[in-house]
């Protein structure tokens, strides 16, 4: 079984807070559903609606759509479906 993670979930605005978030041992995603940011801190997870229109190299969280080609890509569900080809693995909210 997977470790499990803590993620924190962040908007836009507050992505200066990603390194504290680290810092502590978990994940920060910024959440770019509602905000655009400039730029992902490396090692930052994102939320997107989309993993095709999502920034930065860190794994995405996708609320609808395809994986990422190239990125790890998880997939938003509020029941316990499949992720289906291509995911890393479903995130229930």
């Amino acid at each position: 079984m997977p470790e499990p993670r803590c993620f924190v979930l962040l908007p836009a605005t507050r992505a200066h807070l990603c390194a504290a978030v680290a810092a502590l041992r978990a994940t920060p995603v910024l959440d770019l559903t509602s905000d655009a940011v400039a730029q992902v801190p490396a090692g930052a997870w994102v939320r997107a609606r989309e993993a095709s229109t999502a920034p930065g190299q860190g794994a995405i969280i996708a609320q609808a759509g395809e994986p990422h080609p190239s990125r790890p890509t998880w997939i938003e569900r509020v029941d316990g479906s499949p992720a289906g080809p291509g995911f890393a693995g479903v995130v229930l909210r």
